[in-house]
């Protein structure tokens, strides 16, 4: 017997000859002729002999077999394992292959999956180049070899063995790679999973009439009406519908589609503050260069002829030493208050500011405020408007309520906004003990005036130093061979845990030190412009971050994906301008124009793309969208026309793609009467009122005021006039027709 295409064979002659044969001759020609017994090889002509399989013979034939002849030894075929060599050619394509996901974004194959497909890659080229040489020595020999594909399979499990490719392990599926590879080159390595159009649910156009949805404001839909709408709508055009709320929650709050909807519900100027670039500023290096001036509540009860009352004070902060300049207590924040403050900043300080910084409410709109403080000051302006973090004196002013004035048992305690106990008053105490209290507003300016000297006596948060030895110590006399790939390998570390990019960029933590990161691309000429396309698209995506420790200067951030890391950018270190316009650099200037700009335009062509979606789609009634604030009438005129091309944009593909844009129906849910505590939210919630205004009411109330009022008038008519919850819809109709 012996081995054939790692079958065990024997003969004709051997089964049926000799004086004693195993089988008789007539039995095992019926055999084969019936099919019972399957021959291994069939005779070729001279000195070929036919073989038949051992295995399809009876049991009792098997063992009589190998009693009588024996097992021969089974051949191996060897191969001798040569060295691979990385292919450079499908390293760089697999590099530069993008496909689209579910959601339609574009992406690049994970790290660990390229150098799969290239190991792949290489591998095949070497089983070429072997099948080539087997093939090439049996032409010289005359020989038509048919031992080919064992010996392939054999050098690629030695392969495997050696390098950990994945390539089929069957001879003859190895064969069909081998036979694509030729064909269609290194595309046939690549899984369908990355890049299947076909598995993808939500198109463009699906997402787009998602987003108008989630948009529509009369009426305002849920996710569950969304999603109704949604399948509905799929009977019309085709689109794979969607199976369950959470697809439609993973889709709206991807941080691709989440900034195409997120202003139009929430409000655009709660979406600035998310989406909106955040400046990263150095601090003045020297006292004067950077002036606060600002108002708020007097954060101290005094006993006003028996009653709990308290004041407003105006404070005029030096930005680099934090140091209380002047000061002013009034029953009301105005220009006369600001006046007595900014006087006693400049009798203190001997000079004028290089800057003065304030905001745009109490007596600063004034005429007579607006040259007076021109002439205080070389330079003279006003925060923008809605941005808090741009005011180094309402973080001083939280940290000086915390610090210094909570030591005092008739503290008005912080905000009403405030969620701890401690941060609260203790009424009941302060209501027993009256008499305790200053007696009058001058009462508790000498007792304002001690506290406010203990703030300057204390140590500087960033120095150490005293904030009243920093100011006064102080001048200022004008009254700053390696590859890529081998060096991601070789030198970076991986951060163990994500980081999240948010409005004000990427923030790395390393040892007491913070590195801020912000995405960026740079010009020819060596100028950094911010890519306002891709923070829009991530802010609020985890990324894995590998760095140099030697060199901070910029970061490589991955996504997580089920097949490994996938490079997404590169971020660099944030650009830093001087806050104090003294040292400003011409450079620091105009850069700070251009994120003025461009995160401008990169806000109104959010809202241009806003509006055309719900112009295209029509979604619910039609509604006069706000317009956006700070914008001149100019820019509105051309948000307007980008509107309307945008528009014409998509109503154009949806003809060419044959998708209907007809209203859709309005739906008609069913009534539902709203519980009392779910009616008392809804009226308690501010109307009209713009962030920053209703900000400034609720931080000049107090808490007695809070309570006082809820105790009092409990048994008495409601505070809030609920009665236009009960209107029926026709007069509900009526009263917003004659509104607008």
């Amino acid at each position: 017997m012996e081995y054939h295409d790692n079958k065990l064979c024997t003969t004709y002659e051997e089964c049926s000859g000799g004086e004693s044969p195993i089988v008789k001759e007539g039995t095992l020609r019926s055999w084969l002729s019936r099919g019972l017994v399957q021959y291994a090889r069939r005779a070729k002509g001279r000195g070929v002999k036919a073989l038949i399989d051992v295995m399809t013979l009876p049991k009792e034939t098997q063992k009589e077999l190998i009693r009588r002849y024996g097992l021969p030894e089974k051949p191996t075929l060897k191969a001798e394992v040569v060295e691979v060599a990385r292919d450079v050619k499908a390293l760089n394509y697999f590099n530069q292959y993008r496909y689209y996901n579910g959601q339609g974004e574009e992406q690049s194959l994970p790290s660990d999956i390229i150098l799969e497909y290239t190991l792949n890659a290489s591998v095949l080229n070497v089983l070429i180049q072997e099948e080539k040489r087997l093939r090439a020595m049996g032409n010289k020999l005359n020989n038509n070899r048919t031992d080919i594909g064992g010996i392939l399979l054999s050098l690629s499990e030695a392969l495997r063995r050696e390098y950990g490719h994945n390539l089929p392990a069957s001879e003859r599926r190895l064969r069909e790679k081998l036979r694509d590879y030729k064909k269609k080159g290194y595309a046939t390595l690549i899984s369908r999973a990355m890049g299947n159009s076909n598995s993808t649910k939500i198109t463009e156009e699906a997402g787009e009439y998602l987003v108008a949805l989630k948009l529509s404001k009369l009426p305002t839909l849920s996710h569950e009406d969304i999603l109704e709408a949604y399948n509905y709508k799929c009977q019309e055009t085709g689109w794979k519908p969607l199976e369950s709320i959470q697809a439609l929650r993973n889709y709206l709050y991807s941080p691709a589609v989440k900034p195409k909807w997120y202003g139009g519900r929430v409000g655009e100027l709660t979406a600035y503050q998310v989406y909106g670039y955040k400046h990263k500023t150095t601090m003045p290096e020297k006292r004067d260069a950077l002036w606060y001036i600002d108002g708020t509540k007097l954060n101290l009860y005094y006993n006003k002829e028996g009653k709990l009352a308290t004041a407003m004070v105006v404070e005029v902060i030096d930005a680099y030493s934090d140091c209380l300049l002047g000061y002013a207590i009034t029953e009301t924040e105005d220009f006369q208050a600001q006046y007595r403050a900014v006087r006693m900043a400049l009798e203190k300080a001997g000079h004028r500011p290089y800057e003065l910084v304030h905001d745009n409410q109490g007596g600063q709109t004034s005429k007579v405020a607006k040259e007076w403080f021109d002439r205080i000051a070389l330079v003279h302006r006003t925060t923008q408007p809605n941005r808090p973090q741009s005011k180094t004196i309402e973080n001083l002013f939280g940290r000086f309520q915390q610090e210094v004035l909570k030591r005092m048992p008739w503290f008005t305690g912080a905000n009403v906004t405030a969620k701890s106990d401690e941060n609260r008053p203790d009424l009941e105490w302060i209501k027993a003990n009256l008499n305790l209290l200053p007696r009058s507003l001058e009462e508790l300016e000498e007792q304002y005036v001690v506290l406010r000297e203990e703030w300057n006596l204390r140590k500087h948060h960033r120095t150490g130093v005293a904030r009243i030895e920093m100011y006064e110590t102080s001048h200022n006399e004008a009254l700053t061979p390696f590859s890529e790939a081998d060096y991601e390998a070789l030198f970076l570390l991986t951060r163990s845990r994500t980081i999240r990019f948010e409005g004000r960029g990427l923030v790395l933590e390393s040892g007491r030190q913070e590195y801020a990161y912000d995405a960026y691309t740079e010009t020819q000429d060596g100028k950094l412009l911010v890519d306002f396309e891709w923070r829009l698209k991530n802010i609020g995506q985890e990324f894995v971050v590998r760095y140099d420790p030697e060199d901070l200067s910029k970061l490589y951030l991955y996504k997580e994906t089920a097949n490994g890391l996938r490079f997404e950018r590169i971020v660099t270190s944030k650009v830093v301008v001087a806050r104090a316009i003294q040292e400003q650099t011409s450079s620091d200037a105009e850069y700070i124009r251009y994120i003025q700009q461009a995160d401008k335009e990169a806000r109104l062509a959010l809202v241009a793309e806003q509006r055309a979606i719900t112009a295209t789609w029509q979604v619910g009634k039609a509604s006069l969208a706000p317009d956006p604030k700070g914008t001149s009438a100019k820019e509105r005129e051309a948000l307007d026309r980008r509107v309307d091309l945008l528009t014409q944009e998509k109503l154009q593909r949806n003809e060419t793609k044959g998708i209907p844009t007809t209203p859709t129906p309005e739906p008609n849910p069913t009534a539902i009467p709203l519980s009392t505590t779910k009616q008392k939210k809804r009226a308690l919630q501010p109307r009209g009122i713009e962030p920053a205004v209703a900000y400034k009411k609720d931080s000049l109330r107090t808490w007695d005021e809070v309570e006082v009022k809820v105790v009092e008038k409990v048994n008495e008519e409601p505070l809030i006039d609920l009665s236009y919850l009960l209107e029926t819809k026709d007069d509900l109709k009526q009263r917003i027709r004659n509104k607008y």
